[in-house]
């Protein structure tokens, strides 16, 4: 009976051990993943900086010569071009009031073309495989090709982007070879997370993030309270969208982590970093948008990022939420935008 209970023992503690080798193994590999991301992510680190330069600046692997859009040798044809890059979930006909502000319901009116590529992750029927496996760059890459195919069509360029939109816009005209815009119109401006979303961003791009995202790969997406504090599916004030609008219910979490990921790199970005073409920046705002940080602090964001040569301006509008162009037509949305787009060459 001895030598089997020791037998027991012995298998016991083996099991033990073998047991306390993976969790202390499970340690080191937790830890070494954090000091390889403070290493790749830490805002004074060389590593990151030379990242940076593979990353970004390597335009000939990246963006090949035939995505640039077709070339003019003569007048370019077009008197003004606007580029319309979107966020999580958008579509082309996110922008439609707008275009129908502009051009009287058509896509390219008179001497204005409006460009509004699909943003990757959203762009088919299949996006949730896409929106799980994007990198952030897909989104830059995407948005420079826009910008450099919009100035080879005209030498007037301005860029309408809304929410997540706004952040590969803002790392193409500051960090990019490109030759740039006159104007930017952001709405909703995705800048900075919403003080409610901060804790959610801390855990997500922690090591144990990944396990996260591993275990619950979609999320709901997060209901905003409307200002009868009745949820809302999505963050506008217009019920009659709520009811027969399009919008997504549940995200990708690695699109989530993606999103938060570039817009770090923004708020990295040095002072007086963007484009020196860029004139004017216009934030346009719902009052009651729930889903970004207030309108004060990414103006304060831009204003760092854009210098003392170029304008910023913001704009609230009362009674509208974070998809201000979805809102009611006497909130007057997408007349502001327009008239930011079109009185500039007045």
């Amino acid at each position: 009976a001895s030598k089997i209970t020791f037998l027991v023992d012995s298998t016991t503690m083996r099991v033990a051990l073998s047991s306390a080798g993976v969790v202390a193994q499970t340690i080191l590999a937790l830890v070494f993943l954090n000091r390889f991301r403070s290493l790749t992510q830490g805002p004074r680190s060389t590593f990151r900086r030379l990242c940076s330069l593979r990353r970004f600046d390597d335009s000939t692997d990246m963006f090949p010569d035939h995505a640039y859009g077709p070339a003019f040798s003569s007048s370019k044809p077009y008197a003004r071009a606007v580029v319309c890059i979107g966020g999580f979930g958008d579509s082309p006909a996110s922008f439609s009031p707008l275009i129908k502000e502009i051009s009287g319901g058509t896509v390219s009116g008179g001497d204005t073309i409006v460009l509004t590529p699909s943003t990757y992750g959203w762009h088919k029927w299949d996006h949730f495989h896409s929106a799980r496996t994007l990198s952030y760059k897909d989104w830059v890459r995407d948005c420079l090709r826009e910008l450099r195919l919009a100035n080879t069509l005209s030498d007037d360029v301005t860029v309408v982007a809304h929410s997540t939109g706004v952040l590969p816009v803002v790392i193409c005209l500051s960090k990019l070879e490109t030759a740039g815009a006159d104007r930017l119109v952001f709405t909703g401006s995705n800048l900075k997370p919403s003080k409610s979303d901060l804790s959610s961003k801390r855990l997500l791009l922690s090591p144990v993030g990944r396990l996260i995202r591993f275990v619950l790969p979609v999320i709901p997406k997060k209901l905003r309270k409307g200002p009868n504090g009745k949820l809302r599916p999505v963050d506008t004030i217009n019920e009659e969208y709520h009811r027969n609008g399009f919008y997504l219910k549940a995200f990708p979490l690695n699109a989530v982590v993606q999103m938060w990921r570039l817009q770090d790199e923004v708020l990295s970005l040095a002072d007086s970093s963007l484009h020196t073409r860029v004139k004017s920046v216009y934030l346009v705002n719902g009052e009651l948008d729930g889903s970004v940080a207030p309108l004060s602090e990414s103006e304060a964001v831009m204003t760092r990022i854009a210098g003392q040569s170029t304008s910023v301006e913001s704009y609230e509008l009362p009674g509208a939420g974070h998809s201000i162009l979805f809102e009611k037509e006497e909130v007057g949305a997408a007349a502001l935008v327009a008239s930011k787009i079109l009185n500039e060459r007045q």
